[in-house]
């Protein structure tokens, strides 16, 4: 289970973060047997990063996983920090594209809704009277209005609650990762 400790200092652009380790193994899942370059990210490793960047809004400048000298090998390190780099440039990615997907879709939403909503309001102007035409504005107007509405409302709420995990993996792609001699 990995460990926190204070920062040691505040760089500009950043601040440094350290997680103790026990072993390599804390990084990682710990039902994943496949080698370093591979294996899946421990949420538990996860969890704790997150917490720490949330704290500041400047973001990492280095991440200094602190581990015992007699566990230390260099060549896994550098797969290791390879292998952190790579899952977070890559979740980075892939939450971008998921937050433009989900603004074309809100987008095409609220677009689609207005263009209802105006067909209601030429069928109530032009076809007044007739009663297939007055059922169809029961069915467009209120269908308008629900897809206004929700692309709105995906536009502004589900997009703005996705940002923090965009700001997260970003300042993690952007930051340095080094070991280090566990310092007691």
């Amino acid at each position: 289970m990995a460990k926190v400790h204070a920062p040691r200092e505040r760089k500009a652009r950043g601040r440094n973060i350290g997680l103790w380790l026990d072993t390599y193994d804390d990084i990682f899942s710990d039902f994943d047997p496949r080698p370093y370059e591979e294996r899946t990210i421990s949420d538990d490793f996860l969890s704790e990063l997150q917490k720490m960047v949330r704290e500041d809004p400047e973001g990492v400048a280095e991440l200094q996983l602190q581990i015992p000298e007699e566990q230390r090998d260099a060549p896994t390190e550098e797969v290791i920090v390879q292998r952190i780099h790579d899952y977070f440039g890559m979740k980075h990615e892939e939450m971008e594209s998921a937050l433009r997907r989900l603004r074309r879709n809100a987008l095409i939403m609220t677009c689609c809704g207005m263009l209802l909503s105006l067909a209601a309001g030429w069928l109530a102007f032009f076809a007044a009277g007739k009663l297939p035409m007055s059922l169809l504005l029961v069915i467009l107007e209120p269908a308008g209005w629900f897809l206004i509405w929700n692309g709105l409302d995906t536009l502004y709420s589900s997009v703005r609650s996705k940002k923090p995990q965009l700001e997260f993996y970003g300042k993690m792609t952007r930051c340095k990762i080094v070991f280090e001699k566990m310092e007691e």
